[in-house]
């Protein structure tokens, strides 16, 4: 029920077609703008209640499910259409026979609407209610039936909308209706699209169901989870393959080996950010070696990955996937970034909650709609333009830095004193377990925005049996010392759009300033109002400045540990960055998409420098099964 031709009517906040950038571990600008827009908008909440439910036998509801996926309504009179709703489904609230609204179609669409606003149905509208399976992959059999109560008024609903009635013309835009109810429909139409109930009696042998499901799309989801598994080099993928064939008559159909597969497999999957946490977790349940301490993955704790034999794996929402998807051999599939190294810091399998504070600055209305005055290529309003107005920017390919190198993952426990406030450890301080907060000798406070201190609490509390929830850091050798760098901030990196026919020269009105990555250790309080030398001892306030007065260019060619020295030096100071390979985006036109987007940082990259760097792909015709 979302147009996908119009982001802004999608149920998807941010739209999830759009969010992913070219780069590993990057969003468009688009999806960075969707993080700072509107909530998403529907009418005004009803209470609902105004009609009467008919309490339904279940074996009607599962005939009605069956004739309605056969059959539908389409081509059917109004008048049929009133008799089976209100004769089985609902209480008609018209006593009038003679009243001349009673059997119209936008009448029983309405009616329909009141019915599922009501509070006791499911709101698949809250990220917890979003694994639908779970409301019917289970032993309660009155919450199966209630499940399934609300899945027929919501496919009645559904198809009334979509029929071809000319009275639908009065019913409005769905996108104004309660939110609540749009969910409904959108699983409605999942629904349609990928399920049928064939018989009351289960066909296989090991099937948890009451009734047997045929999933009309299993193949596709099978081929895109075998895909998903073998671009991540997933490490136990032959057995994963096995799994999947289901040639051993003794193993359960792969549908009913969890909720998520349950989920992934009948395709039941609701706008949002739950898909790919669904499909992470269906790949671990289809692993029969997959211990139980990386089956606590959960999609209401999206700043995660987990570490197993020899490889980690991180959300496209925890900072540590964001920075590292900058390294050697990264790939990113359906909000997955792997495989990366593991660190001694962690247990062998585990789920790693990282501790991320809000990055710095925001976007305000008036910056999305000030996008294009703000980047536009020459100034509009000036009578005459000079040659001398303009600058060409050629990225320095020739001596790339060739210092830095990653030398490991670090993860400390999160207790209740720990320190907030993290630093750059410059070398020498490698020893002190948690060092003070310091950069040569200088300490680095919590910085905040809009005037709030950002302390650095973690988005995600603890409880008993939950993962441990830590603080992430890297460690580089940089000329030969080390560098620890704290990933405090969850950091948006916003992969820069193609341009063509460049490279484009630059009005000089855009200042900017060219850095190596391995000078960024100099460079403190980047974009804040404050210069070095105001920053305390004590620790106060830092005040960030959301105003683009300068954009620092990081020119981070030659080996991929330099871009992701530049992201983690982002992370730490809560900047956001642009993300640019020079062979697709010209310098110029980085710089003023940066300052669309207020974003303080550029961050060069050339593929074709690492071309010689390529990993090999994993050849997917050795299975050992």
């Amino acid at each position: 029920m979302s147009d996908a031709n119009r982001p802004q009517e999608s149920l998807d906040r941010p739209y999830m077609r759009d969010i992913f950038g070219l780069y590993p571990g990057t969003i468009t600008l688009a999806g960075y703008a969707a993080t700072y827009g509107c909530p998403l908008d529907g009418g005004p909440p009803l209470e609902g209640g105004q009609v009467k439910v008919r309490k339904l036998n279940m074996n009607y509801v599962v005939s009605r499910l069956r004739k309605l996926k056969h059959e539908g309504i389409e081509d059917r009179d109004p008048t049929l259409l009133y008799h089976e709703l209100y004769a089985n489904l609902l209480y008609d609230g018209i006593t009038h026979a003679d009243d001349p609204h009673r059997f119209e179609m936008g009448r029983q669409v309405f009616d329909l609407i009141d019915v599922l606003a009501r509070p006791e149905w499911v709101d698949f509208s809250k990220l917890e209610n979003q694994i639908v399976p779970e409301f019917f992959y289970r032993d309660d059999s009155a919450g199966n039936n209630k499940f399934f109560h609300q899945l027929l008024l919501s496919l009645e609903l559904f198809l009334r909308i979509t029929s071809r009635s000319p009275l639908n013309n009065s019913l409005g835009k769905h996108h104004s209706w309660p939110v609540k109810v749009r969910y409904d429909l959108v699983l409605a139409q999942r629904w349609l699209e990928n399920v049928e109930i064939e018989s009351p009696a289960s066909s296989h042998p090991a099937a948890q169901s009451t009734v047997t499901f045929h999933f009309q799309n299993k193949n596709s989801q099978v081929d895109i989870l075998r895909n998903f598994g073998w671009t991540l080099k997933w490490p136990n993928m032959p057995e994963v393959e096995f799994i999947l064939s289901e040639v051993d008559t003794k193993e359960k159909a792969v549908e009913d080996r969890s909720v998520s597969c349950m989920s992934w497999f009948t395709g039941l999957m609701l706008p949002g950010r739950t898909m790919p946490w669904v499909m992470m977790k269906t790949l671990i349940d289809c692993d029969p070696d997959a211990p139980p301490s990386i089956k606590t993955l959960s999609h209401l704790a999206p700043n995660a990955g987990l570490q197993w034999r020899g490889s980690t794996y991180w959300s496209w929402e925890c900072i540590v996937g964001k920075v590292l998807g900058a390294a050697k051999g990264v790939r990113q599939m359906c909000g997955w970034l792997g495989p990366l190294p593991t660190s001694p810091e962690l247990h062998r399998s585990e789920v790693v909650l990282i501790k991320q504070a809000p990055p710095l600055g925001h976007l305000t209305p008036s910056d999305i709609h000030n996008m294009t005055a703000n980047s536009e290529a020459f100034p509009e309003h000036e009578l005459s333009i000079h040659v001398d107005d303009f600058d060409m920017l050629e990225p320095d390919l020739e001596d790339p830095t060739d210092n830095i190198r990653i030398e490991r993952l670090n993860f400390q426990p999160v207790t209740p004193d720990s320190q907030t406030v993290m630093r750059i450890l410059p070398p020498g301080s490698q020893k002190n377990p948690r060092p003070p907060s310091s950069i040569s000798g200088r300490s680095a406070s919590g910085r905040s925005t809009s005037s709030r201190s950002i302390s650095g609490r973690s988005n995600f509390s603890m409880y008993p049996g939950d993962p441990t929830l830590y603080d992430a850091s890297i460690t580089f050798a940089i000329a030969s010392k080390s560098w620890r760098v704290y990933l405090r901030h969850d950091t948006p990196f916003i992969a820069a759009y193609p341009c063509k026919n460049g490279p484009h020269v630059l009005y000089n009105a855009y200042d900017f300033r060219v850095v190596r990555p391995d000078k960024l250790t100099e460079i403190k309080n980047w974009g804040s109002n404050i210069t070095d030398d105001a920053e305390s001892e004590t620790g106060s306030e830092i005040y960030y400045n959301n105003e683009v007065e300068e954009v620092l260019i990081i020119e981070a060619f030659g080996v991929c540990d330099n871009e992701v020295f530049a992201r983690a030096w982002c992370s730490y100071w809560g900047l956001a960055a642009v993300i640019a390979d020079v062979d697709k985006t010209c310098v110029a036109c980085a710089v003023r998409e940066a300052y669309a987007a207020s974003v303080k940082v550029v961050i060069l990259n050339c593929a074709r420098s690492n071309a010689h760097n390529e990993v090999e792909d994993v050849d997917r015709t050795i299975l050992e099964v």
